[in-house]
């Protein structure tokens, strides 16, 4: 007889930046897969990767001598090692599981919000507000926020400098090729080759009077989207295309579950509203559920809206009469 140990690997665990840095148990100034902090987050290279192993020896030295009960004490001694205070991280016991690789880059949070958080505000304050409204409304197109990013390279032509566009178009077509779903070894070097052209000629932002940075100074480039777009090419190495993995079904799951309740509600007692909306809502799906069982038909019923009656057939008159 043959014993096969099996286990299920930890491919990758898609999720935005601030979930990445909890489950990596890794401070705001620092990231959750690389060991760069927030001074060298403007750097035009990759650095060293975060690894799983370090991060628990670093947790298991910090419990030796401080309790985690002892809060105070446990956070100051995890800020030294640049880690959050989670002691029991899940993926502690979970065979070859490192944050490192596990946690890859995601295409709507890393690169596309990164845009409105960074790429578009340089433009607008280089551009100006209006001038840049004024150029969109000559555009006659539908100005939401995919259209923004398609054509913001032509709308600021013309009025910012040269290597200032440059910079941001370089940037553009690095997030543009990092969406195609499926790479050559020509292709992958052509995205290396953005990021770098990004970094060449960075320095026109601060120029331009459009960046400085919450600090400024020398190191102006605080910005972590910006230092894990380093891993977008090792992770198309790793895990394949960027593409195949998103966060748009649990996007689309928090509009359902938190934003609809809550517009449906008055604003006041909020948790218990939202929690409410959703116990009625599973009760009227189950009751659906429970008439196209008993006969498809039942749900073939015509409504008054003007009486606000329902017309139901006669095959299930005791149904008939709840809902009426």
């Amino acid at each position: 007889m043959k014993i096969w140990y099996c286990f299920t690997p930890l491919i990758t665990y898609v999720a935005d930046t601030p979930e990445e840095l909890i489950i990596a148990c890794a401070t705001m100034n620092s990231l959750p897969v690389t060991i760069a902090t927030c001074g060298d987050f403007g750097d035009p290279i990759q650095h060293p990767p975060c690894d799983g192993s370090s991060t628990l020896a670093n947790i298991t030295a910090i419990i030796t001598s401080i309790l985690p009960s002892d809060l105070i004490v446990f956070f100051k001694a995890c800020k030294h090692y640049n880690l959050n205070g989670v002691n029991l991280p899940f993926w502690r016991n979970w065979f070859a599981a490192n944050p490192s690789s596990f946690l890859i880059p995601e295409l709507l949070h890393h690169l596309h919000k990164m845009f409105w958080d960074h790429d578009h505000l340089w433009c607008t304050t280089v551009v100006g507000s209006q001038e840049i409204d004024f150029r969109f409304v000559l555009l006659q197109v539908w100005t939401d926020h995919h259209n923004v990013q398609w054509y913001i390279i032509g709308v600021i032509a013309g009025a910012a400098p040269t290597d200032f566009i440059s910079a941001i178009r370089a940037l553009m077509e690095f997030k543009y090729l990092t969406e195609a779903p499926h790479f050559t070894k020509k292709q992958v070097v052509h995205l290396d080759c953005c990021l770098k052209v990004f970094h060449w000629l960075k320095q026109s932002i601060v120029d331009t009077g459009a960046w400085w940075g919450k600090g400024g100074g020398d190191k102006p480039w605080a910005i972590p989207k910006l230092e894990l777009l380093q891993g977008v090419v090792p992770s198309i190495y790793s895990h394949g295309t960027v593409m195949q993995w998103s966060t748009d079904p649990t996007e689309h799951v928090h509009i359902r579950v938190v934003k609809e309740p809550s517009r449906a509600g008055n604003n006041h007692n909020y948790d218990a509203q939202v929690c409410r909306h959703l116990d009625r809502r599973d009760k009227v799906e189950c009751f659906d559920l429970i008439l196209q069982i008993y006969d498809p038909t039942l749900m073939k019923m015509t409504v008054d809206k003007a009486a606000g009656n329902f017309s139901l057939p006669d095959l299930c008159p005791a149904v008939s009469d709840h809902l009426n």
